[in-house]
């Protein structure tokens, strides 16, 4: 995916299934990133936009994540949505 769509990745975690978790510098958001099989030289690796929709921010910029616990902990500095978060996948 191009970098005018998704941003320029700065900050990465994994999640409790081994995707990649990617937050831009900009305004783009947090994207997951799904690998191919260890092995596989030409599987398809798939990149999606994490949907905030429903939280009261829209999570941009994140200087520091965690997965954890079933959870995505992320810190935001800088602009009016600072401070530290916590997102769930509830269904």
């Amino acid at each position: 995916m191009p970098a005018d769509q998704l941003g320029s990745w700065v900050c990465i975690a994994f999640d409790n299934r081994g995707r990649l978790l990617a937050s831009d510098q900009g305004d783009k958001g947090i994207c997951r990133i799904t690998l191919p099989p260890v092995g596989v030289a030409d599987g398809e690796t798939k990149v999606e936009r994490l949907d905030f929709s429903k939280c009261q921010i829209q999570p941009t910029a994140a200087q520091g994540m965690l997965y954890a616990f079933d959870s995505l902990y992320f810190s935001i500095n800088g602009g009016p949505g600072s401070g530290l978060y916590r997102a769930r996948d509830t269904n």
